[in-house]
């Protein structure tokens, strides 16, 4: 929430903006926060480093041990509080979006309890053709009805109403007629909203209908173990019209495991609870979500 407040800060100039800085948002208690816990864990593998060197008997491979190696890779000093930064920037990537994302999955599935069961039934599937127990990347590469409903849900709610925001740097000049012309400190970004909800783009049901199963379609083999097929687009393969990802060599790069991860939640919910609406929720959201 704290890199959320920081966007105010572009509102101010620049030289007001440490000032203001401290009052809009909490960075450094944050930071403070996390220092407390990162402490015994970067201090033991530091040390392990010192006696074993680059490899030692059951080397953790979580992030704080990629970011450690990346830090001395590139010769950065291993601080603290540099750690505790980075920490913020991947909890913010990895947490804030995929919970929102995952939230309004809900959402739509307690408003269209239509789909929950074939949703279920196809979780089920692939969890028995898989033949495991446990969730498998195999079985959730052949999840793409769930697939569909994720992509449906970001079309039709999104992250905002505008994606991909940029921020000029050193001036441009399109080759059109007009000679449009980018000045540093402008911002660019895509008409997120304008183009989910266009019928030149989705038209099979129109652009303002909500289907959960648009990006999907059945193969016609009822016994078939993968029964659906992806009709479009896969939610982590960005597009010119489907971008909530990014899109080109900007694109997310986290965006394979995203996916994976709000298919393996939407899974374990559907096949571990039922859930609906509670009566107040029945007939609108809060608006943030």
């Amino acid at each position: 929430m704290e890199l959320v407040k920081g966007h105010l800060l572009y509102l101010f100039l620049v030289f007001l903006r440490p000032i203001f800085g401290q009052l809009v948002t909490n960075v450094d208690g944050v930071l403070i926060g996390i220092k407390k816990h990162l402490t015994p864990i970067i201090e033991y593998q530091l040390e392990q480093d010192l006696i074993h060197g680059g490899e030692w008997p059951d080397k953790p491979s979580d992030l704080i041990t990629w970011l450690l190696d990346s830090a001395k890779a590139s010769g950065e000093e291993c601080t603290l509080h540099n750690m505790a930064k980075c920490v913020v920037v991947f909890s913010f990537a990895s947490t804030y979006l995929s919970a929102v994302a995952f939230t309004q999955a809900l959402y739509e599935l307690c408003k269209r309890p239509e789909y929950i069961q074939p949703l279920l039934d196809k979780a089920q599937s692939v969890m028995k053709n898989s033949g495991q127990v446990k969730w498998s990347k195999a079985a959730v590469g052949e999840m793409f009805k769930t697939n569909s409903f994720l992509c449906e849900t970001q079309r039709y709610n999104g992250l905002g109403l505008v994606l991909l925001s940029r921020r000029v740097l050193q001036p441009f000049v399109f080759s059109d007629a007009q000679g449009t012309t980018l000045l540093p400190s402008m911002h660019l970004c895509i008409n997120a909203w304008g183009n989910y909800r266009d019928d030149a783009y989705y038209h099979n049901p129109p652009a303002e209908v909500f289907d959960g199963f648009r990006f999907s379609q059945p193969t016609g083999d009822p016994e078939s173990a993968q029964e659906d097929q992806p009709l479009q687009l896969l939610m982590a393969t960005p597009t010119l019209e489907y971008n909530t990802f990014g899109y080109g060599r900007p694109a997310c790069p986290g965006c394979f495991f995203a996916v994976a991860e709000l298919k393996l939640m939407l899974g374990y919910m559907l096949t571990t609870y039922d859930f609906k609406f509670l009566p107040k929720w029945a007939k609108a959201k809060p608006q943030m979500v």
